[in-house]
């Protein structure tokens, strides 16, 4: 009797345990979903406040934004970096001295637990 006892405990926990577990999974899959098919909603935010969207579309995007980036999500906004074609579009480009580096970001990029999702599309200058 106390072995058949046991054993239910032991089935429990593994049911307790399997369920936390599973939901755990299944809210880092939906936060990566979102995350990787989203960057469009990230851009519509960035231009509702550079266009004057005001102090509440800055609060949530912040909101938004950091709760992804406690995640994995990563913004690319490179101005006044080295050129890097893995992570950077160039779309425009100024002759110039030196290296290639960037002088202009059009669109920020993203990077998703260090999988870039979408490059930068920036201009740059140099060679």
């Amino acid at each position: 009797m106390v072995r058949f006892g046991a054993i239910v405990l032991l089935c429990i926990v593994a049911a307790v345990v399997y369920g936390v577990v599973h939901d755990q999974v299944t809210a880092r899959v939906c936060v990566e979903y979102f995350t990787i098919g989203h960057p469009p909603v990230f851009d519509t935010a960035d231009l509702a406040i550079t266009h004057g969207g005001g102090e509440p579309v800055q609060q949530v995007w912040s909101a938004l934004f950091d709760t992804l980036e406690k995640e994995g999500l990563e913004r690319i906004d490179p101005e006044g970096e080295p050129f890097d074609p893995t992570a950077h579009e160039a779309v425009m480009h100024e002759p110039g001295e030196g290296s290639a580096h960037v002088v202009d970001v059009m669109r920020a990029g993203y990077r998703w637990k260090g999988r870039v999702l979408r490059p930068a599309m920036v201009k740059v200058q140099g060679n």
